[in-house]
């Protein structure tokens, strides 16, 4: 295996573009590979992940109850409105979505990030760094003051009065409000725009942008996209191959089957390991597809009115929860593309409910009303939040005069509505 992995980085390091100076060797490496690897992968921890088979499932019957019940459509019509102001970011790249949730019945709140840089993660590395040109160009032809950022190819965009004058009116479109601009001074002495923040009416999203991509013809040959895919792809094997703990010796083997398989896809080839890894996830990727489409179908239907019932009843709905199970309020609520974020706390000058007293134990001092965080209080929190399928993320505790700690507030997360 040494030397077939010698012969392709000395093609690589010639820059041999030929797809069939490749394609034998590929071949010969995934049999080597399938040899002393196998070509089964591990199993996705059900616990951590959700399968096919769920995702699916919980869609249908999001699917089933949108139109009489739009609260279930509320994070896949999120989805879609964040994927709308990405494509419109592919076209004005004034930074990266950093913040996007659905915070009152009509608006959503949004914060970017002014950090311009190309794709991380890309299967056409060359050509969007190309398109990055085009991007930052697009900016300064529409007045847009730049100056270099802190990496290699990275932008940042100056705290002019002319940069932000520019910035509202491109916001307009989405007939922004509230837009708010944080600014920072560089290390050496830029005063630049860190971060924009603006909150966006429903109704205010326009259609899907189309956009007009440079796509390298197919050819025998490997394009500047495909070449660098190759490199990526052989510095991920001999990455997963080199690390030899026990521990995580069953992942860098699933890392080397994948690597192996990403790269008969590259030059078009099908050997018995990459047919074996795309047969064990057939099933899923088709459940998957379905489920994502479902999903997209439900957001695209979205009317602003349905968004603004939906939003309504749901958080009517938790706040019953909250009241009736933990004995709180909420304090601050939003809808995400994948989650459902509460914060709940504690009412001021409210009376202890007797049914709460009975199950948890309780301080109560006439202004305050809390739990104490004792392992007991801390089980049932988790409990009671697991039965209206929700996940508490955080737990505030604080000390109370004279009487110890308390559970101050708590925030809680539902990744579906099927359980509530």
């Amino acid at each position: 295996m040494r030397e077939l992995l010698k012969r392709i980085k000395e093609l690589i390091e010639k820059k041999e573009i030929s797809k069939d100076a490749y394609r034998p060797l590929i071949a010969l490496l995934c049999d080597e590979v399938a040899k002393v690897k196998g070509t089964k992968l591990r199993s996705p921890n059900k616990n951590i992940f959700a399968t096919g088979d769920e995702r699916l499932q919980n869609e249908r019957t999001n699917h089933d109850l949108y139109k009489d019940h739009p609260e279930y459509g509320l994070m896949p019509a999120a989805q879609v409105l964040r994927d709308r102001l990405y494509e419109w970011l592919k076209n004005y790249y004034i930074g990266f979505v950093s913040d996007f949730a659905l915070s009152s019945p009509n608006m959503i709140d949004v914060t970017i990030s002014c950090l311009l840089h190309p794709k991380i993660c890309s299967d056409t590395p060359e050509s969007d760094k190309k398109e990055f040109i085009k991007q930052m160009d697009r900016l300064e032809d529409i007045g847009i003051e730049l100056c270099e950022g802190p990496g290699e190819h990275d932008f940042l965009i100056l705290a002019t009065e002319q940069n932000v004058t520019v910035l509202k009116a491109l916001l307009k479109e989405f007939k922004a409000k509230g837009i708010q601009l944080r600014t920072w001074s560089t290390a050496n002495g830029k005063h630049i725009i860190r971060e924009l923040s603006c909150r966006i009416p429903v109704s205010g999203f326009p259609a899907k942008v189309r956009r007009e991509k440079d796509i390298y013809k197919l050819s025998d040959q490997l394009n500047p996209d495909e070449f660098a895919l190759l490199q990526k792809y052989m510095k991920d094997l001999l990455s997963a191959r080199m690390v030899n703990t026990e521990d995580l010796e069953p992942v860098c083997s699933d890392l080397e089957l994948y690597a192996c398989t990403d790269l008969c896809d590259l030059f078009g080839i099908e050997t018995e390991l990459s047919k074996a890894v795309h047969e064990q996830h057939a099933d899923e990727r088709m459940k998957n597809q379905a489920a994502y489409e479902l999903s997209k179908e439900i957001g695209q239907n979205m009317t602003p009115d349905m968004i603004q019932r939906g939003y309504k009843t749901l958080h009517e709905r938790i706040d019953k929860i909250a009241n009736e199970r933990f004995g709180m309020d909420i304090f601050e609520f939003s809808v995400q593309e994948h989650a459902v974020f509460c914060k709940l706390g504690y009412p001021v000058m409210h009376e202890p409910d007797p049914a709460a007293v009975a199950q948890f134990d309780v301080y109560h001092d006439g202004y305050e009303n809390a739990y104490y965080a004792n392992e007991h209080n801390m089980q049932l929190l988790q409990d009671k939040a697991a039965e209206c399928g929700a996940r508490i993320q955080e737990m505030c505790v604080k000390p109370i005069a004279r009487n110890g700690l308390c559970i101050g507030n708590i925030r809680i997360t539902f990744d579906t509505l099927t359980n509530i």
